[in-house]
């Protein structure tokens, strides 16, 4: 009994290094054996989204047809010009005097501004 306890230690201790171990590769660590055949798509972009474009992604299909006019300014102010965003329709025709002096200083001198009549 002495001899078979040592004995089999001994064997055991040499047989070990020659019995093949499970070694798993990088591939098994990173990315797992489900995952091994993929590509570079399949991890970042999917299945699903394989064959959209950029278009897809950053802007979707119901807004690709639409022109830049759409997104910043919309539909109904397409036609307006710069006069409607900054001046408006009513005031269109009146002059540089009609803004700053307005109608009922307009004949005066600048002796009436800064002095006055009295």
């Amino acid at each position: 009994m002495k001899f078979t306890i040592p004995f089999i230690v001994a064997v055991l201790a040499v047989g070990a290094p020659a019995a093949p171990t499970p070694v798993k590769a990088v591939e098994d660590y990173f990315i797992g054996a489900d995952k091994r055949g993929n590509g570079v798509e399949d991890y970042f972009i999917g299945a699903d989204k394989r064959n959209k474009g950029v278009e897809d992604y950053f802007i979707g299909a119901d807004k690709r047809d639409k022109g830049v006019e759409d997104y910043f300014i919309g539909a109904d102010k397409r036609d307006k010009g710069v006069e409607d965003y900054f001046i408006g329709a009513d005031k269109r025709d009146k002059g540089v005097e009609d803004y700053f002096i307005g109608a009922d200083k307009r004949d005066k001198g600048v002796e009436d501004y800064f002095i006055g009549a009295e």
